[in-house]
């Protein structure tokens, strides 16, 4: 109220995450810093073993494991395991130093984000009724199990679940 006086308060001393206003900051954040046309890749690189390849995130949240058009959460991404996987095939066959090798193993780089995956104060149901997944610089569809979907329960391991997806894709 305009006099200062409290009219509501609930558990005004527990603490609680940021969550949405916080994304607001990030985002506003990135575009001022990365510029609105910035874009968070996600790469493939041949792997030190014959016959590998590493998919390395970059952060990007809303890469999408269905084909560009199929349903998704995230409708507008940019990104496709689709697209990077066909990518993938066309510049191993064109590469003269891998002729006739076969394309046998997916491995996958998660370092561009340190740290832990999962507080320990978020609640393991938000994850499960599909409200928080693990945080890594890879994952697709936001660690949905459901991808088209805004409340799915979400993957314990967003970097292998991208991997999977992507050599299912290969």
């Amino acid at each position: 109220s305009e006099s200062g006086e409290t009219i509501y308060e609930r558990k005004a001393t527990d603490p609680v995450p940021t969550a949405s206003v916080m994304k607001l900051l990030t985002t506003t954040a990135a575009i001022e810093v990365l510029g609105p046309d910035f874009r968070i890749p996600t790469r493939v690189y041949a792997g030190s073993e014959p016959g590998t390849v590493v998919l390395v995130g970059g952060g990007d949240v809303t890469l999408a494991s269905t084909v560009s058009g199929a349903s998704s959460y995230y409708s507008g991404a940019t990104a496709t395991l689709a697209d990077l996987a066909a990518q993938t095939r066309t510049s191993w066959s064109n590469d003269a130093s891998l002729s006739g090798t076969a394309l046998t193993q997916v491995l996958f780089d998660k370092t561009a984000f340190s740290g832990a995956e999962w507080q320990p104060s978020w609640s393991q149901a938000d994850r499960t009724d599909g409200y928080i997944s693990p945080i890594s610089a890879l994952m697709v569809d936001g660690g949905r199990q459901d991808p088209a979907s805004l409340v799915s329960p979400r993957t314990e391991d967003p970097s292998g679940a991208a991997a999977a997806a992507f050599a299912t894709r290969l």
